[in-house]
């Protein structure tokens, strides 16, 4: 066996040991794990927030009323394609995502499907991809969804 098949095997192993019942029946037969989140995304959804805040004070301010609304106006029109999948995705109170080896994640929420862009830098094991995905989604989503790049 070589060094390449003796990986296989062990990121194989290693994912099947951090799977659920359910998920290792679906990755023995589809070669992918669904893992359902619940809730709201804090983090994405506070910190897309205090984006916005120091901007908005200006509409406070009497002489800056209407510059205020211009620069929130020119804020929001240019922003708002790269903040909206990922705030619609931190609001929604179901989100299923897909993680397979073939292709990067992908998350089902409000009826629409949604790609990432994330790689990694050297060469890992299918499983090892799909297992340090998992734990990713599962741990830390604000995370992912901060860091990931939406495709579509």
């Amino acid at each position: 066996m070589s060094a390449a098949e003796a990986a296989e095997t062990r990121a194989e192993q290693l994912l099947a040991a951090h799977l659920s019942p359910r998920q290792r029946v679906e990755w023995l037969a589809t070669g992918r794990v669904t893992i359902v989140k619940r809730g709201l995304v804090w983090g994405v959804l506070l910190r897309d927030l205090a984006k916005v805040l120091p901007i908005l004070a200006l509409l406070a301010v009497p002489g800056w009323r209407t510059a205020g609304l211009v620069i929130v106006a020119t804020v929001v029109v240019i922003f708002m394609p790269l903040w909206l999948p990922r705030v619609a995705l931190a609001s929604a109170p179901r989100r299923e995502w897909l993680v397979s080896a073939r292709t990067s994640p992908v998350v089902r929420a409000r009826g629409r499907t949604i790609r990432f862009c994330v790689s990694f830098r050297e060469y890992l094991p299918a499983a090892d991809r799909v297992l340090a995905w998992k734990q990713l989604i599962e741990h830390s989503e604000a995370h992912f969804l901060r860091t990931a790049n939406v495709r579509s």
